[in-house]
């Protein structure tokens, strides 16, 4: 087991399988939990491939298990480490903490990756918003075309 992090709100560790284990400490430390366990399933269902996978949790040790999805960069650009949070916005999550300290490249599948969703907040995603309103307006113009010809 190897020790990633171990601060006043939580202790990381990556297991030899790879896995990676946190568990919650510190303030707030069961609404920190919870609310990072729902914001990755809600990622994990709506297929965003550039979050951990949870693998499991346990609420009475506060602690998750995910997938690996990197590792630390030495260096980012504030314009990318714009993009990748707002990328993740189209799945309806803003992020909470947008340090560079939460962005991982996974090199396997050659991009960013983004950790620790116990700040995130679940809103409306940008991109259901923009295809809805598109459907809407295919729908009008449809409806338009179908008066005429009538």
């Amino acid at each position: 087991m190897q020790l990633l992090k171990n601060t006043q709100r939580a202790r990381v560790t990556r297991s030899s399988n790879g896995s990676i284990s946190k568990y919650f400490s510190g303030p707030n430390k069961e609404e920190r939990f919870a609310n990072e366990v729902k914001v990755l399933q809600h990622l994990n269902r709506s297929g965003c491939d550039f979050v951990p996978k949870l693998l499991s949790y346990d609420e009475e040790t506060l602690c998750i298990v995910t997938t690996t999805v990197g590792e630390h960069v030495q260096h980012i650009s504030d314009r990318k480490l714009e993009s990748v949070f707002q990328e993740l916005e189209a799945y309806g999550v803003i992020h909470g903490d947008r340090a560079s300290r939460n962005v991982l490249y996974h090199h396997g599948m050659g991009r960013f990756s983004v950790i620790d969703f116990e700040f995130a907040e679940l809103v409306e995603p940008k991109s259901t918003h923009r295809h809805e309103k598109q459907i809407l307006q295919e729908l009008d113009d449809l409806e338009r075309t179908l008066e005429s010809e009538l």
